[in-house]
C-alpha cells in the first residue's frame, strides 16, 4: 500500500507535516505474516521551514492461532 498525509497547523509552533508512507505485507505459511513498512516526514515550523524530517522504518510480525 501506499499513503500519503498532509496535517496542517497541528499547533501554534508547529505549520505543517508531510508523511509519505508505503508498506507490504508477507503471508508466509497458515498462521504468520510479515509486514514492511517505510515512511518519510518533515516537520515545517512557523518561523522556520528546516523542521526535523527524517526516515522511520518498521517491521511487523503477526502470528494467529
Amino acid at each position: 500500500g501506499i499513503g500519503y498525509g498532509l496535517l496542517d497547523s497541528g499547533n501554534l509552533e508547529l505549520d505543517s507535516t508531510q508523511v509519505f508512507e508505503t508498506y507490504v505485507n508477507f503471508g508466509l505459511g497458515e498462521y504468520f505474516s510479515l509486514t514492511l513498512d517505510v515512511q518519510y516526514m518533515h516537520d515545517d515550523y512557523v518561523d522556520s521551514n528546516d523542521g526535523p524530517k527524517g526516515w522511520i522504518m518498521g517491521l511487523r510480525g503477526v502470528t494467529e492461532f
